[in-house]
């Protein structure tokens, strides 16, 4: 079976025995210093997620943000860049509403209510992206973006009314 989980820097810095055969980090910013002492702290934290991959692993990283398009020098496994602005040759991305990889496309996100925004391309882009790695086929990306139904009270759309959408 395939599990899914969501991993805070708190819970990686933790972990001992652990090995994700797939596994994404899509930014590395100024977050928890509080708790990590500083950037390198945090950084090695996150890292974390890739320490015991291997070269059959896949590590999805996002390409918009600079620290986190750098990691790859600390990743043993098969990197595969995402990005919801801009191509990445080898990975997933999203151009304008298109979600793609170098095979073509894979979902039109603007049929996927529950991600609106450069921010939610990555998201839909990391998670196509270990979708494929974990062996969906590219025909299951779409259906499964589109059915997405978001999380509670997250960009939720309540009505829209007069023209205007209230979120």
């Amino acid at each position: 079976g395939v599990y899914t989980l969501e991993m805070s820097s708190y819970m990686l810095e933790r972990l001992a025995a652990v090995r994700f055969s797939a596994a994404a980090m899509l930014n590395l910013s100024a977050d928890h210093l509080d708790r990590h002492g500083d950037m390198a702290g945090y950084a090695a934290a996150k890292l974390e997620i890739f320490a015991r991959q291997g070269a059959d692993d896949v590590a999805v990283l996002g390409d918009d943000d600079a620290a986190t398009r750098g990691a790859s020098d600390w990743i043993a496994g098969r990197v595969v860049r995402i990005s919801g602005t801009h191509p990445c040759p080898g990975g997933v991305w999203a151009e304008g509403a298109t979600l793609r990889d170098d095979a073509g496309p894979l979902a039109d996100l603007s049929a996927a209510p529950a991600l609106p925004g450069a921010h939610n391309a990555e998201n839909a882009a990391a998670a196509a992206a270990l979708a494929l790695a974990v062996g969906l086929d590219r025909n299951e990306i779409a259906p499964g973006l589109k059915t997405f139904p978001g999380l509670p009270h997250r960009q939720e759309r309540i009505r829209s009314k007069g023209g205007v959408l209230f979120v």
